[in-house]
């Protein structure tokens, strides 16, 4: 939430709409950065809830001075995060992947809710559903596959202090 907040209130409080273009642009390179690095975490939360955010897309006048070669990313963009087929893109990126990798966790939430919703605890009998254990398993494996594979990267004080403490605007201000 953060996040998308951060990168929200940065692209609407700028009033020069030059100034605006190139800070659009700049959060279009990060979250670039943001799938090469597989952190798909941050990419929803920039790409997704920011940038294709109602308040950020009805910015036309913005977005026709951004180069096409940020558009292209962007529908990249778009096209990942997209909840069709299940997220199939998404996945197939999540399974592809060898490097370290911060999944969108937001989606096995969703998984937990849909296998808890679907499978009964017990089956006839008073049984417990190991089927649905079994389910619920493999999702907190491939977690935990995840959490395993590291990450060597340097820490940036002085960014990471910037973001911490940037005042965002509200949310609810930013669609009036």
């Amino acid at each position: 939430k953060k996040i998308t907040d951060t990168v929200m209130t940065m692209i609407l409080q700028c009033e020069p709409r030059d100034i605006r273009i190139k800070i659009l642009e700049n959060f279009i390179d990060i979250a670039h950065q943001c799938v090469l690095l597989r952190n798909f975490s941050a990419l929803f939360s920039i790409a997704f809830s920011a940038l294709a955010s109602a308040a950020i897309r009805n910015l036309a006048s913005t977005w026709e001075g951004v180069s096409p070669h940020h558009h292209q990313l962007f529908q990249q963009f778009l096209d990942i995060t997209h909840p069709a087929n299940n997220y199939k893109i998404f996945r197939k990126l999540l399974k592809t992947s060898n490097n370290p990798t911060v999944p969108f966790l937001q989606i096995y939430m969703g998984e937990f809710l849909i296998m808890n919703e679907v499978n009964p605890d017990y089956l006839k009998k008073g049984l417990i559903n190991l089927q649905k254990r079994r389910l619920i398993y493999r999702e907190l494996e491939e977690i935990r596959y995840f959490q395993n594979r590291k990450y060597n990267l340097t820490d940036i004080p002085e960014l990471i202090s910037f973001f911490l403490n940037y005042e965002t605007g509200h949310v609810d201000d930013f669609y009036m």
